[in-house]
């Protein structure tokens, strides 16, 4: 009976490993695989931006904010920018680890963490905030926290996120340009106005990424026009 228990706990540890292995070398071929975009484009933003379109996800189909005026319809636009980038900066196997994490605590009805999740990697303390939610974080509904997971849940509450930077900022998002989207992407990405020399790194990695998301945008603006001619 011992000889059994022991074969089988061997057998267990080496299924476990054997997935641990998998997992590890799934998620080495997955930055392998953003890096090799980056590289490609030769850090040229625009290229870049065409070349995470090509391999990006098509945007979900919601009922959203695009229904709205045109200041809506720019912030829906700027958060499918945004979510384009958030899936190339963000490695699956973290946001697999975040997914499961929230909805565990969900599901047991414990305090949600306050993590960046979703497609579009928004904090529920953030959200609340956007939402004009006074309700603590540590008293998140599960709700909430489906609706951050799910495509269009995330892509709305996205670009409320996206109208309440704009408000609190004073930018306007009838007609923004590079200067206003990058703005909002550094807010939106955790940064602000600031950052000091001992930042470098921090402030690079933003101006980096605002530039990027301008430019998701701006390809996303264009293929939008180029459909309304068409048709």
């Amino acid at each position: 009976m011992r000889s059994r228990r022991r074969s089988a706990a061997k057998r267990c540890r080496r299924v476990l490993l054997a997935l641990a292995v998998g997992v590890l070398i799934c998620h080495f071929v997955d930055v392998v695989r953003r890096d090799q975009a980056l590289a490609r484009s030769g850090g040229d933003m625009a290229l870049y931006a065409r070349l995470l379109l090509r391999d990006a996800e098509p945007p979900p189909s919601c009922t959203c904010a695009a229904d709205g005026s045109r200041a809506e319809r720019n912030a829906t636009r700027l958060m499918q920018a945004i979510i384009i980038a958030e899936r190339h900066a963000t490695p699956t196997l973290e946001r697999a680890v975040e997914t499961a994490v929230v909805w565990t605590a969900a599901a047991l009805g414990l305090k949600p963490p306050d993590l960046s999740i979703g497609p579009g990697q928004i904090k529920p303390s953030t959200a609340l905030a956007a939402l004009g939610d006074t309700q603590e974080t540590d008293e998140l509904p599960a709700s909430l926290a489906e609706r951050l997971l799910d495509a269009c849940g995330n892509l709305n509450t996205g670009a409320r996120v996206i109208l309440w930077i704009a408000a609190t900022t004073g930018i306007s998002l009838e007609e923004p340009g590079a200067r206003e989207i990058q703005t909002i992407a550094l807010y939106y990405n955790g940064g602000d106005d600031a950052l000091d020399a001992s930042q470098a790194d921090r402030a690079l990695a933003l101006q980096l990424y605002g530039e990027l998301v301008y430019q998701i945008y701006q390809e996303l603006t264009f293929r939008t026009l180029q459909n309304a001619r068409a048709e």
